[in-house]
């Protein structure tokens, strides 16, 4: 019994040490991803705002879609497409916020916006490298200053990317700035330890607390139609400090194409 208990925890152990010098590897290789790209206020700081980006029309024509699908509780709104309610979740966080999961599958100017190739052109000229698009979501925050989830990275290198656009103003910081620790896409190896010392306490292994200074980080306000680029590696936040209008937020879910083959689910109604 004591010899099987032993193997057992060796296996564990075995399993963890490769996990942890795995993803200290794929932390080196997304840093030569990085080197490689060009020039830009994206490659320095992670991030980069692009105003008008879409039309007050346009904006406003994906709010009232937005409140045409919301309802009391997640569901799916057609066989590939669905409504996520955070409340619903058991972590406790982001409990006012809604997110609509794949609209391409429901409305064709939401389909235009996925497939038209803007956005993909837009990083492409700023990383030189394929991506796909695997999601256009959108999200309706409602004033909040007490379930914020604080400074996370949505993953571990490899790096996703994420391009939001603002559909209603977000011109002050009690209007839920996406929040930002500007050029911390490329503290890769703080973001690994991080993870190794969360996986031994059992936190969650993208939850960037230890590193993260004090602060609150870049505000990103912007008027609506604004599109910010974003790569998800970035230390970021919901901004804690939402006391004023509910933000409605378009989220594009991009990765590498070679990285995309898994079936996107986030927050799928079972």
């Amino acid at each position: 019994m004591i010899r099987s208990t032993k193997l057992v925890y060796n296996r564990d152990m075995i399993s963890t040490i490769s996990r942890i010098f795995s993803s200290l590897y794929r932390e080196v290789v997304e840093k030569f991803y990085y080197m490689s790209w060009p020039t830009s206020d994206f490659k320095k700081n992670g991030y980069e705002v692009i105003e008008n980006f879409l039309s007050k029309e346009e904006c406003d024509y994906f709010v009232n879609l937005s409140n045409s699908l919301l309802k009391e509780d997640s569901y799916m709104i057609n066989d590939n497409a669905w409504l996520t309610l955070r409340k619903d979740a058991d972590d406790g966080l982001d409990t006012k916020v809604a997110q609509l999961n794949m609209l391409q599958n429901v409305d064709e100017k939401a389909k235009d916006l996925f497939s038209n190739g803007d956005v993909l052109n837009l990083f492409s000229k700023r990383i030189k490298e394929e991506l796909s698009i695997r999601s256009l979501s959108i999200m309706v925050d409602q004033p909040d200053t007490s379930t914020k989830r604080s400074w996370h990275v949505d993953n571990l290198a490899p790096a996703s990317f994420k391009a939001f656009i603002y559909l209603t103003d977000v011109t002050k910081n009690t209007n839920s700035p996406f929040s930002v620790i500007s050029k911390s896409h490329r503290w890769g190896f703080r973001r690994w330890l991080t993870s190794v010392i969360n996986s031994f306490r059992g936190n969650k292994l993208s939850d960037m607390l230890i590193f993260s200074p004090k602060g609150r980080g870049t505000e990103l306000t912007a008027p609506r139609g604004s599109l910010i680029l974003s790569n998800q590696i970035i230390f970021h936040r919901g901004s804690p400090y939402h006391t004023e209008n509910t933000r409605y937020m378009m989220v594009f879910y991009l990765r590498r194409k070679k990285d995309s083959k898994e079936e996107f689910t986030l927050g799928k109604p079972e």
